[in-house]
C-alpha cells in the first residue's frame, strides 16, 4: 500500500493553523477511501496549537519561526540569521520526512519550508486567505504548483503565474463547524439567552482585542436596552476586563445584566455561538470566512496594523457583495455602533439580503477541493 506523506506549514495562529486542520481532516477521510496510507507533518512553530495538530493526527517538526520584512526594521537583523537558520532546519526535516507534498498557509516560517521543498523538487501547494496577498505567498508563488485563493480579487496579484495553477477554493474550515447544528433559538438557550431577543456576537479574532473591548464598554449599557450580547474578550484580556466590566453592569437592572455574557475564547462551541447569532461584529481576519459560511448578517472592524492592510482590503470587497457594513476604529462611537446595529437587526430585509449574500459568499468545501488535488496527485505519482 503506497503511503501518502505530507507536510503543513504556516505560521503559529489560528488563522494559519485551523485551516491547515482543515485540509488534513479531508485529506484522511479521502486517503482512507482509496486505501492509502498517510502521514503528517506540521513543519512550523505550533506555539498553543500543538496539541491540537497532534489529536487530528498532524504530527509537529519545529522550525524556528522568522519575518523578513520588504521594509527597513532593525529586527530584520535578528531575523534575517533566524530565516537562514530555519532554512538549515527546513532542509534537514524534509529530507528525512520527504513528503509527496508541501501544503503551506503562508506566515512567518512557511517560506524556509517552501524553499526547502523547491530544493528537493517536492510538489508545492500554497493558499492564500486575503484579497491582498502576503509577501510570503507572492514569494512561494514562483515555485508553486498549485495556488489556492480564498477571494477571486487575489488572482491579478500572480499576473505573472500560469493561470492553470491558480484555484478559486476559498477558504478551508473544519467539518467539524457544520456538524450537528442547533436551531438559532436552542442555540441561544444554550448560552443562556432569551431566545426571543436578538443576539449581537462580539468577536475579537483568536488572540481578543483590547480596542474593540474597550469599545464595548462604552456602548453595552445603551446596547443592552434592546440586544443581548455575547462576547469574546480574547484569553489575555480576560481577568483585566472583568474588573473593569463589573462596575458597568452593576448599575444595570438585574434582567439587563443577564442579557450579556463574556468569555476568553471561542473554540470548541463556534459554531454554537455562529447558529445563536443575528448579527456578528468581528475582525476582518479569518474569521471573515466563518461568518459567510454560516449566512450571518456582519459589521467588520478590520484591524489597522495588519499587514499590507489586508484586513481592510477583505473587508472591502466582502462588503461590496453587500454582505457586511463596516466600521473602522476611528469611527468608534457608541450612537455610530448603535446605528449601525439597528440598521441591520431591526430591519428583516436588510438582515436577510446580508446573509444571503453573506451565503453566496461563503464556500464551506474549500477544504474538500484542496485535498483532492493532494490525493490526486499522489494517485498519479503511484500511477
Amino acid at each position: 500500500m503506497h503511503k501518502l506523506r505530507v507536510a503543513f506549514s504556516g505560521g503559529g495562529t489560528g488563522g494559519h493553523i485551523y485551516p491547515l486542520i482543515a485540509v488534513a481532516t479531508e485529506t484522511q477521510i479521502l486517503a482512507a477511501e482509496e486505501h492509502l496510507e498517510i502521514d503528517m507533518r506540521y513543519f512550523g512553530s505550533p506555539k498553543q496549537y500543538r496539541e491540537t495538530l497532534e489529536e487530528n493526527g498532524v504530527s509537529i517538526s519545529s522550525i524556528t519561526e522568522s519575518k523578513i520584512r520588504r521594509y527597513f526594521d532593525l529586527r530584520n537583523l535578528i531575523d534575517i540569521p533566524k530565516f537562514v537558520f530555519s532554512l538549515i532546519q527546513a532542509l534537514w526535516g524534509l529530507y528525512w520526512f520527504m513528503p509527496d507534498v508541501v501544503f503551506s498557509k503562508g506566515g512567518p516560517g512557511a517560506m524556509a519550508v517552501v524553499l526547502a521543498a523547491a530544493f528537493y523538487k517536492i510538489p508545492i501547494y500554497v493558499h492564500e486567505s486575503d484579497s491582498r496577498p502576503s509577501l510570503t505567498s507572492l514569494s512561494s508563488a514562483r515555485f508553486a504548483n498549485k495556488i489556492f485563493l480564498a477571494f477571486k480579487e487575489a488572482a491579478p496579484y500572480f499576473s505573472g503565474t500560469d493561470g492553470q495553477k491558480i484555484v478559486f477554493s476559498g477558504n478551508p474550515l473544519r467539518r467539524q463547524l457544520f456538524t450537528n447544528l442547533m436551531a438559532s433559538d436552542s442555540a441561544k438557550t444554550f448560552f443562556g439567552f432569551d431566545r426571543n431577543l436578538p443576539l449581537v456576537v462580539v468577536m475579537g479574532g483568536s488572540q481578543g482585542s483590547t480596542r474593540i473591548n474597550d469599545f464595548v464598554l462604552l456602548s453595552l449599557p445603551r446596547l443592552l436596552q434592546k440586544y443581548q450580547v455575547l462576547h469574546q474578550v480574547g484569553d489575555n484580556n480576560y481577568d483585566e476586563y472583568e474588573s473593569e466590566v463589573a462596575p458597568i453592569l452593576s448599575g444595570l437592572p438585574y434582567e439587563i445584566q443577564q442579557r450579556y455574557r463574556f468569555t476568553p475564547f471561542f473554540k470548541s462551541e463556534l459554531k454554537d455561538v455562529m447558529t445563536a447569532a443575528d448579527l456578528i461584529v468581528s475582525r476582518s481576519g479569518s474569521a471573515l470566512f466563518e461568518i459567510a459560511a454560516f449566512g450571518k448578517p456582519s459589521i467588520l472592524i478590520p484591524l489597522p496594523e495588519a499587514a499590507s492592510n489586508h484586513q481592510e482590503e477583505n473587508a472591502k470587497v466582502y462588503a461590496a457583495s453587500g454582505a457586511c457594513d463596516i466600521m473602522t476604529e476611528k469611527d468608534f462611537s457608541p450612537e455610530t455602533f448603535l446605528m449601525k446595529v439597528e440598521n441591520i437587526v431591526d430591519n428583516p430585509d436588510v438582515r436577510e439580503q446580508m446573509a444571503a449574500q453573506a451565503r453566496l459568499f461563503g464556500k464551506r468545501d474549500a477544504a474538500l477541493i484542496i485535498s483532492q488535488e493532494i490525493v490526486k496527485l499522489a494517485n498519479n505519482d503511484q500511477g
